[in-house]
């Protein structure tokens, strides 16, 4: 009897849910179908406000670039620039600041005249935009729409602004790519762009420039025309020629439509103001912009509460469904597919448990990377670079001991728990995970070997008792800039790399203003001519003055950094102008003068303008050819064969020499020799150091001075201190030699006046 009324009232409560169910639906049907008169209306009033917001933010971002363009004529005109050229550098020199870097070219205009600052020549205003000249002559600052530039055949957003004081402009023209406005005005998320099928940027005569957001169902192309596109999709005339005069007339508007036999509505906006007008067409389903009424929704909620309290029933399922599914996110990302082995992920929280489980033993986090990682697979492939990747693996796992564990962190690097009783045995077990590393010979490229490069933090330091956080600090100390490693190419975290740290933030702090004010000095160093026995040229090379200090930082201290945050490239193209300078003034005073060798790093050599500008400022200062050699380094050569090579051929037909720094150092210089027709050689200071023998540094430098010799190289010796160093490579043949036993570097002054004294008959052997 009691399990019969146990299943009748079941049955009852059965019934129950399924009438409530029933009459919520029919509720439902009934408020529905009083809204059908109301959709089209609302739908194209939602579709008006949509299209005119999308159009405000538009505008916003028109006048974001309008005043930073404002803000770039603003700063040229404070600029103290003496002639025609130094403005076009100094606008050049702007768009590489952060601020501006995304300008994709920039011109400016004076007397009515416009100059390209590419190539400092005018550029024909019959190619230009009429809205950029009318604007350019109207003094005006404004938006001068998006046109297709003719000389590059890219399409860009052009934005004009005058300069007042300027002797050498009247107003400037910075142009951006389309993308990157429309982008700024597509980060305003909102549901304007998000419910719309499409949303396109269209000029006056229909062509579109872009497609805002991230939707467009319709796979519309830029440069196609939108009155086509329509008559294709929407195949009513009468709709394309209404949008014709909504356009012209630069009016707002919105037409019911039918595309796949579905309503929709299309709406039209504009933006950019009366000089330059952009139109935005929105096309959006008519169902997706219905809106209820609040009461509406209530009422719906009020109904889906209901459901909610049925469902509660269902908790105990989705209660023990979600534990189950925890456990398995829990180990969701503990292993990596490719090696199969542990993620930081999972090194993270089993280190935390080793190290709580052992506090008496003192743990290291390890961080070991690949170098040269993403040239490896870039050039050899991803199979290639596996395989490496699994023998480390394989060392790495083989070298653990109890409670130790690793983890793969991803681009080729790996982190390690160790625990060792002191830090002379945690080295030893580095350098053997090095040299197994080093010794893998498997399908390897002739002459390369693996090397592993690293960081470590130890626990007993007591900065953190977080995993996470001693992993970044390892890597703190890894990439620590202008350090020494400790050993092998490993360096431990230490209180000196935070004193780094703070050096290095001022140093990025100050170096722009450094620049500005010409805190850093170019200092010659001569060269002396063996079989000549005279001078033989002269090396530029950049000192900083700090006026706080009152001192010169080493360039020790701040090189290093320039070259990993680019700032090497406003360096090293402010270096040689002035040496350009220099050499133009000391022709112009008819003052003795030797050839100068510039540096020229390796991010600057790979910069798209390199050598238009190093060829444009040889030029306009008048520097006789091969008076000017380019010394390149020996990365920049391994990165790329090929492109130095075009480059140094390049350089050679307009007059410069080229040379190759630091010679010896790294493992592919007879590649070098092979591959690419440089002048000159510089020979690294290490082979006037002293190796295993005196006999096989003789024959090893006599090999390499043989070899340069025969290919018509110059030879060139860098840090020379001894007489008995001299007279050994005037044995062997070397040409020249540089260093502290001639002289050190020079102010320019003070190097004007020790040419001027060695100038007709060197005694410098006689006198050392």
């Amino acid at each position: 009897m009691k399990k019969v009324w146990k299943n009748w009232s079941r049955d009852v409560l059965i019934a129950m849910i399924s009438l409530v169910f029933v009459a919520m639906i029919v509720c439902c049907v009934i408020m529905l179908t009083g809204y059908t008169d109301e959709l089209h209306e609302q739908a194209g009033t939602k579709a008006l406000l949509f299209i005119t917001d999308t159009s405000g933010y538009l505008d916003d971002s028109l006048n974001t670039y309008l005043y930073k363009t404002g803000l770039a004529a603003e700063k040229l005109n404070t600029l103290e620039t003496e002639n025609f050229f130094e403005f076009s550098q100094a606008l050049r020199d702007l768009t590489l600041e952060e601020r501006f870097s995304n300008v994709c070219f920039s011109r400016f205009f004076k007397d009515g005249v416009e100059f390209d600052t590419t190539t400092n020549v005018e550029y024909p205003t019959s190619d230009e935009s009429s809205t950029v000249v009318r604007l350019s002559n109207r003094g005006e600052i404004g938006f001068a729409g998006i046109l297709t530039d003719r000389k590059y055949n890219i399409t860009v957003a052009a934005f004009c602004a005058p300069i007042k004081d300027c002797e050498f402009a009247d107003s400037i023209v910075l142009y951006y790519p389309v993308g990157d406005v429309v982008t700024l005005a597509g980060n305003q998320k909102t549901d304007y762009t998000e419910s719309a099928r499409t949303v396109l940027l269209c000029a006056a005569d229909g062509e579109v420039v872009n497609v805002v957001g991230d939707s467009d169902d319709f796979g519309v192309q830029l440069h196609d025309n939108v009155y086509q596109f329509l008559a294709r999709e929407i195949n009513d005339k009468s709709v394309t020629d209404n949008l014709r005069d909504t356009i012209l007339k630069n009016e707002l508007a919105t037409y019911p439509v039918l595309i796949e036999n579905e309503t929709h509505i299309l709406s039209v906006g504009s933006a950019g103001g009366k000089d330059a007008p952009i139109f935005l067409i929105g096309i959006y389903r008519a169902i997706d912009l219905y809106n209820a009424e609040y009461s509406t929704v209530s009422t719906i909620l009020g109904a889906l509460i209901i459901f909610v309290v049925l469902m509660i029933f269902f908790v105990i399922y989705f209660f023990v469904s979600r534990r189950r599914t925890a456990r398995m996110l829990l180990t969701i990302g503990d292993i990596d597919s490719d090696l199969d082995c542990p993620t930081q992920k999972h090194f993270e929280r089993e280190s935390a448990t080793l190290i709580s489980r052992n506090r008496g033993s003192i743990f290291s986090i390890v961080v070991i990377e690949m170098n040269h990682y993403d040239y490896i697979r870039e050039h050899y492939g991803d199979e290639f670079t596996k395989r490496i990747l699994l023998y480390l693996k394989l060392i790495i796992t083989n070298s653990l001991k109890l409670d130790e564990t690793y983890g793969y962190m991803g681009s080729g690097r790996f982190v390690l728990l160790l625990h060792d009783r002191d830090r002379d045995a945690l080295k030893d077990r580095i350098q053997i995970l090095c040299g197994l590393a080093h010794n893998y010979r498997a399908d390897m490229p002739q002459g390369y070997h693996i090397e592993l490069v690293g960081g470590i933090y130890e626990e007993r330091q007591n900065v953190t008792n977080d995993v996470g956080k001693m992993i970044d600090l390892a890597l703190e100390a890894k990439n620590a800039l202008n350090m020494e490693t400790d050993f092998g190419s490993f360096r431990f975290f230490s209180e000196h790399l935070k004193e780094r740290r703070s050096l290095n933030e001022y140093i990025e702090m100050n170096m722009n203003s450094a620049l500005e004010n010409k805190h850093f000095r170019v200092f010659y160093q001569p060269k002396y001519n063996i079989p000549n026995d005279r001078p033989d040229s002269c090396e530029a090379l950049v000192r900083w003055y700090n006026p706080e200090w009152d001192e010169y930082m080493r360039p020790g201290e701040f090189m290093p950094l320039f070259e990993a945050n680019g700032f090497i490239v406003k360096l090293d193209k402010y270096v040689y102008e002035q040496v350009c300078t220099y050499i133009e003034e000391s022709v112009l005073h008819g003052e003795v003068l030797y050839p100068v060798s510039v540096n020229v790093s390796r991010i600057t050599a790979l910069q798209k303008d390199f050598l238009d500008y190093y060829i444009s400022v040889k030029k306009k200062h008048n520097i006789a050819d091969r008076f000017i050699t380019l010394e390149f380094t020996e990365s920049a050569a391994y990165e790329n064969y090929e492109g130095l090579r075009d480059t140094v051929n390049a350089l050679h037909q307009n007059g410069f020499k080229c040379s190759i720094d630091d010679f010896g150092t790294g493992y592919s210089s007879y590649n070098i020799l092979k591959e690419i027709p440089m002048d000159e050689i510089k020979l690294d200071r290490f082979f006037m150091l002293q190796g295993l023998s005196g006999e096989r540094d003789m024959k090893i430098l006599e090999s390499v001075i043989k070899i340069a010799r025969e290919l018509n190289m110059k030879v060139v010796q860098e840090g020379v201190e001894t007489p008995e160093q001299l007279e050994l490579l005037r044995r062997l043949g070397c040409h020249v030699i540089q260093g502290y036993y001639y002289s050190k570097p020079l102010a320019q002054s003070d190097y004007v006046t020790f040419i001027t004294e060695h100038f007709k008959n060197s005694d410098f052997v006689n006198r050392h």
